[in-house]
């Protein structure tokens, strides 16, 4: 039988997909604000998604409630700039692989933040480039100011979470990606040239670990690794602390210890915490 053929029938099995057939054109729109939405780090107003559109503001207004009303966008806080809603993370949980990911991850993540001391994270894809905050565990080191990365959308080539995203896309579409992302100087560490991120994304691809020194906040450092399930990522584990205590971290074994969490939720969890 010829692929893509249903048995007996002659027709293609995706025949209802082909061009020509009804489409909404109301969900095309809402898509299309869901991925500026989740886009925008800091979150999104509704005049800059009606700019940024091109559609009508009521029309904008109209597809945001509907959005909201299902969950897949917020509002929150004082600033009342749109951000994905907690429908997309609970889509995200139950997809493939991330069944039951949340409840795996957190004595996981509690484990790694008391060997450590350090704050623990685990981040999830939402599109090829970008990514969420599923669960944090901060350290019982005193990190400073308090940033809360919970359900934050990342964005940034800054973030090691992107580059390790990045990283796991064919060499020759990295550069391309790269341009398309919102390339920011959070700080005069920060890298902004295309060329010098390919290059940090390629140590990634080759190291397998994602290190961010200074450059999301002056003074602050990450390190990451991936989760799989199979060759596919499916999260990645975080470990993020000033920068004065790095060299610290590393010399205690911190990348060995966020190998030893993500092979621990790259499997079915059995109760036994990563270290076993």
């Amino acid at each position: 039988m010829s692929p893509g053929v249903s048995r007996g029938t002659g027709a293609p099995e995706d025949a209802d997909l082909l061009p020509g057939t009804g489409r909404n054109e109301s969900l095309h729109r809402a898509f299309e604000l869901l991925r500026r939405v989740a886009s925008a780090e800091q979150g999104v107003s509704t005049a800059d998604l009606t700019e940024a559109s091109g559609l009508p503001r009521t029309t904008v207004s109209r597809l945001l409630a509907s959005l909201h009303d299902v969950g897949a966008v917020a509002r929150p806080g004082p600033r009342r700039r749109w951000v994905l809603g907690p429908t997309i993370t609970d889509l995200t949980r139950m997809a493939p692989g991330r069944a039951g990911l949340l409840e795996r991850a957190l004595p996981v993540l509690r484990e790694l933040a008391e060997t450590s001391g350090e704050t623990s994270m685990i981040e999830v894809p939402v599109s090829r480039t970008s990514a969420r905050v599923l669960a944090e565990v901060e350290g019982h080191h005193i990190v400073g100011v308090r940033t809360v990365w919970r359900d934050r959308a990342l964005t940034s080539p800054a973030t090691g979470v992107v580059r390790m995203l990045l990283a796991e896309l064919p060499p020759a579409e990295v550069e391309r990606a790269v341009r398309a992302l919102p390339i920011v100087a959070h700080t005069a560490a920060t890298k902004t040239s295309v060329d010098d991120i390919v290059e940090a994304v390629g140590r990634v691809r080759a190291e397998g670990v994602s290190m961010v020194v200074d450059e999301v906040e002056e003074g602050l450092s990450g390190v990451g690794v991936a989760i799989r399930d199979g060759a596919r990522l499916m999260a990645t584990v975080s470990v993020y602390l000033p920068t004065a205590r790095l060299d610290a971290l590393l010399a205690a074994g911190g990348i060995d210890r966020l190998r030893r969490a993500a092979d621990a939720l790259s499997r079915p969890y059995e109760g036994n915490g990563y270290g076993s």
